[in-house]
């Protein structure tokens, strides 16, 4: 049986050479988004990236997602399926390709992501020496929450680039930087020591290290890795520390 831990499940093929990957994720009104932020589209939009993330992360590419619905009076469906597709759009290859809707008290949205990665990364792979990386500036999202529901709070965007031959860990920031860098330093058994992490523009350093809901990947790679820029290294130890100093793991509380 495959091992549970990561962004996504690597399931046997009988194609050689390919990996079948699987994750799923759900989205609650109030605790994900806020109904007087964020547009059905928005929704549809976030439900998407969040999965096409977690297969990313993974080293893969996502094809098909499975959206499971329970609607609460008043919400749009089509709305919702309209910022999905635009989603799967931005992708490229993936598309929903079936679900099941329902309805509820309050709406609840969770996507199963199927993907194919020639190699999949996992999270134990880093070993001490290795550089850790980023795909792009942190904070955003938390940046934007606080503003009210800015558009990286509503429309986050799943790292679409080239992903690195040379990773020998990966994870996308869902939780927060330092709560994420912790699994990789807890999986592998090393240490991450941070250094300049690069802030985006109008956040904060705690938006940064805490806030979560970005979907920047992290990779641990011992060769540098293009466009990417280099945060810290894993060294001989546990957990993560920013300048020396330990850093406690907290991040995304999963409330808004």
């Amino acid at each position: 049986m495959p091992a549970i831990g990561d962004d996504a499940a690597i399931l046997d093929t009988p194609n050689p050479g390919s990996s079948l990957l699987a994750s799923v994720d759900a989205l609650v009104s109030g605790i994900d988004w806020r109904d007087d932020w964020s547009t059905p589209a928005d929704v549809g939009w976030k439900a998407i990236m969040v999965n096409a993330s977690d297969i990313a992360a993974m080293g893969g590419q996502p094809t098909a997602f499975l959206v499971a619905m329970v609607v609460a009076d008043g919400f749009d469906v089509d709305g919702f399926y309209d910022g999905a597709l635009e989603a799967c759009a931005a992708i490229g290859e993936a598309t929903v390709v079936g679900g099941d809707l329902s309805s509820g008290p309050t709406t609840v949205v969770s996507v199963t992501a199927l993907g194919h990665a020639d190699r999949p990364v996992t999270r134990n792979g880093a070993r001490v020496g290795d550089g850790v990386w980023v795909s792009g500036p942190l904070g955003a999202a938390s940046r934007d929450l606080r503003a009210g529901g800015g558009a990286a709070h509503r429309r986050p965007t799943a790292y679409l680039g080239q992903l690195p031959a040379s990773a020998t860990a990966m994870i996308d920031v869902s939780d927060g930087l330092v709560a994420d860098c912790a699994h990789i330093a807890s999986a592998s058994g090393v240490g991450l020591a941070l250094d300049e992490v690069p802030v985006a523009e109008g956040a904060t350093l705690d938006d940064a290290l805490h806030g979560g809901d970005d979907y920047v990947l992290v990779a641990c790679s011992p060769v540098p890795i293009d466009t990417w820029t280099q945060i810290g290294t894993c060294v001989v130890g546990a957990g993560v520390t920013l300048n020396g100093d330990h850093v406690e793991p907290r991040g995304w509380e999963h409330a808004l």
